[in-house]
């Protein structure tokens, strides 16, 4: 697996490893939302710092965006954060926002270089 779900109170922690592709986010996001405690989320951040490749067409990016939209129905105020330090993550995360946010969901999104900050803005609300 390349990818590790860690619940915690309020949230959840999801670290990817290696190889990082649509296959393995919509693998990891439904284990998530399936889970019989997700509707008591009020965050999810996703740690890039171990992948080591990644691979996602346009066309994958808007699917990942209509697929958390789609949870968004179920789950309607989520804070997610991803924290990418490697330069062509956080910018593939921030694809992925900008994909997202145009459906106006009650989703808010951070993506940083900074663990600290993105603890800090979940805790915030």
């Amino acid at each position: 697996m390349s990818y590790e779900i860690k619940w915690e109170k309020k949230g959840v922690l999801v670290r990817f490893s290696g190889f990082f592709d649509y296959a393995t986010k919509i693998k990891a996001s439904n284990e998530i939302y399936k889970a019989q405690h997700s509707n008591k989320l009020s965050y999810i951040i996703l740690d890039t710092t171990d992948i080591s490749e990644t691979f996602f067409t346009t066309m994958e990016l808007s699917g990942i965006a209509t697929h958390d939209q789609i949870a968004s129905l179920r789950l309607p105020r989520i804070r997610m954060a991803m924290f990418a330090q490697d330069q062509e993550l956080h910018h593939l995360c921030e694809q992925y926002c900008a994909q997202h946010q145009c459906r106006l969901t009650g989703w808010h999104y951070l993506v940083s270089d900074s663990m600290e900050n993105i603890r800090e803005w979940t805790f915030s609300h």
